[in-house]
């Protein structure tokens, strides 16, 4: 038989929290800089030991935006319908599956053209935070997304957002290079480290840049990940038992009309 060379390599897990780094650059105009154009390689499967979870896979509702967002860090709640709790996506899972403090909330609103997030991470004070632009070493926050809509060979999108400010699109889960490089234009981030007990972060991601037309497209495979490096986390919405941005174990986004 063929040699299976996709499966063959490095993947993270618990003893291994990083690869070497594989991203896709974006940094504002004033500091603007030259993506790293080095091909993607195929993403490694999972470990072969995860079973398989059980049960529907969780649907979050995106409702419609109804003020204008400032992307500048600052959860403002005149900005987020308030910013309630009880509105926001809890991100409190193990990358295992198993509860998890200190939890981060996030709040997600679209506009027909644009996805827009906000995410507020609770740290523990007692574990300085680490500040940078490696991922599975510093403070960042992941979110993955596949349009489902588009067949089994939708790509996974892959996108970081560091304590920093700093954003990239990464190729971990395999995405063609021109898919990962298309999923950072246009995309707004910013962050802000409010003090050692907290730090937030806002993002505007275009929904063409991630291959969507929210017309037809609706239901969107979905993950987000908050690593916390002081507290040894992988905070996730949903525990993927592997990989943060395997989305087939993850949940949905299901865009309001």
């Amino acid at each position: 038989e063929p040699i299976p060379f996709a499966r063959i390599g490095l993947y993270r897990d618990e003893l291994r929290p990083s690869l070497p780094a594989r991203e896709w650059s974006y940094a504002p105009p004033a500091q603007a800089a030259a993506p790293d154009v080095r091909p993607p390689r195929p993403a490694p499967p999972p470990p072969a030991t995860l079973e398989a979870k059980t049960g529907p896979a969780p649907v979050f509702r995106v409702p419609r935006a109804a003020a204008t967002v400032t992307v500048d860090g600052t959860i403002a709640p005149a900005e987020w319908d308030g910013a309630k709790p009880e509105q926001a996506m809890s991100l409190a899972q193990r990358h295992t599956g198993e509860p998890a403090n200190p939890v981060s909330q996030a709040w997600l609103r679209h506009d027909g053209e644009n996805l827009w997030l906000a995410v507020d991470n609770a740290m523990d004070p007692g574990k300085p935070m680490r500040i940078g632009r490696q991922w599975g070493q510093d403070e960042a926050v992941e979110l993955a997304v596949r349009n489902v809509a588009l067949g089994k060979d939708a790509p996974i999108l892959v996108l970081r957002g560091y304590a920093d400010g700093h954003l990239a699109a990464s190729a971990d889960a395999g995405a063609p290079a021109e898919a990962v490089r298309r999923a950072v234009e246009g995309v707004e981030y910013a962050a802000r480290v409010v003090d050692a007990s907290r730090w937030t972060a806002e993002w505007k991601i275009p929904l063409a840049s991630l291959g969507v037309n929210p017309a037809e497209h609706r239901k969107l495979a979905f993950n987000l990940t908050v690593r916390k490096v002081g507290s040894s986390l992988w905070l996730m919405w949903e525990g993927t038992g592997g990989n943060s941005w395997w989305v087939e174990r993850a949940g949905f986004l299901e865009l309001e009309p």
